[in-house]
């Protein structure tokens, strides 16, 4: 089948409902976005994919599609609780896939969500060279974040930074689940990932955060021997949670101290203690994904070797 020109794009694009479509016509896409993240990214989505696929199957997911000439060339998938609208990720051929089509697939889910009767809109997914996305969102009236996605090799067990005086790092427990909820909650207080995340300005947001991580697979397996805690006097006021993404990668998925706690070396204690766990257990990198507007966290993390990888938008609206 040859590409489709220029007026072809034009007169044969349609957006369409996700339900309306079988899962199988969105194979060639899911399976380019696996390859995407595995070779980009070392990160294996191939389980969410198929979890994806068993969810889109059973018609519990909303989304759009956009075809051109009748085949699938991207698709977009969102949620709406309440007035908050979230759409979870975007998909665009890069072959088939044209910038009218994927402007008018986010469009049409665009106005779908806001036809909800939403009073705020999150798009926070981790884009894949979408160099239009950003303008394409912007002209919706999103704001525009920017973070980065970094990853450090793990050749040997880094200089462990020991925590200040009173402060001990604990072994992971989830019975403490309620306890690093609050620590996320007041970390993120008024900071850029509140801004971004209306999750992350309340407890029970947070901790629904924390559930996607541990029991949804949204970021691979928890690795308990390097998610840590840090206490002072009974007290929590830091943590590290890291994942498994890949055979021998990890993630930071989340790491957080109380405010009050910070500067202090808190941070960098975690992040050294839970390298030199990865590498005892030969893992070979870890990755972590930060806002550029958070100065004071990037450089730390450039400073314990982590690079930039792939930088990417995340956008909100509000009513």
């Amino acid at each position: 089948m040859a590409r489709p020109t220029a007026e072809q794009t034009h007169s044969d694009l349609e957006v369409v409902d996700l339900h309306t479509v079988q899962a199988t016509e969105l194979e060639e896409l899911w399976q380019h976005e696996v390859g995407a993240w595995r070779d980009r990214l070392l990160w294996d989505i191939s389980a969410i994919a198929a979890a994806f696929r068993r969810t889109l199957e059973r018609g519990g997911i909303a989304g759009k599609v956009v075809r051109i000439g009748g085949r699938a060339v991207g698709f977009t998938y969102y949620a709406v609780t309440g007035q908050l609208g979230v759409v979870g990720g975007l998909v665009l051929s890069p072959v088939w896939g044209t910038i009218a089509a994927g402007e008018a697939l986010l469009r049409e889910t665009v106005d779908t969500v806001r036809r909800k009767g939403v009073r705020r809109i999150e798009a926070a997914f981790v884009s894949i060279d979408y160099p239009w996305l950003a303008p394409a969102f912007e002209r919706q009236g999103f704001r525009t974040y920017w973070r980065e996605f970094l990853r450090v090799a793990l050749h040997a067990v880094p200089a462990l930074e020991p925590p200040p005086a009173g402060v001990q790092l604990r072994p992971w427990r989830e019975t403490s689940i309620a306890e690093i909820a609050q620590i996320m909650r007041a970390a993120y207080a008024g900071g850029i990932d509140a801004q971004a995340h209306q999750r992350y300005r309340t407890e029970h947001g947070c901790r629904a955060v924390l559930d996607d991580i541990l029991h949804q697979g949204s970021c691979g397996n928890l690795v308990a021997e390097a998610s840590v805690l840090a206490y002072h006097r009974s007290r929590g006021v830091g943590f590290i949670v890291t994942t498994e993404v890949a055979s021998g990668q990890a993630h930071v998925a989340q790491v957080a101290v109380l405010p009050t706690y910070q500067r202090q070396g808190i941070g960098r204690s975690l992040l050294t203690y839970s390298m030199a766990c990865l590498v005892e257990g030969r893992f070979d990198t870890l990755s972590l994904i930060v806002y550029q507007a958070n100065d004071r966290a990037l450089r730390l993390y450039r400073a314990l070797g982590f690079h930039t990888v792939l930088a990417f938008p995340v956008f909100t609206w509000e009513a």
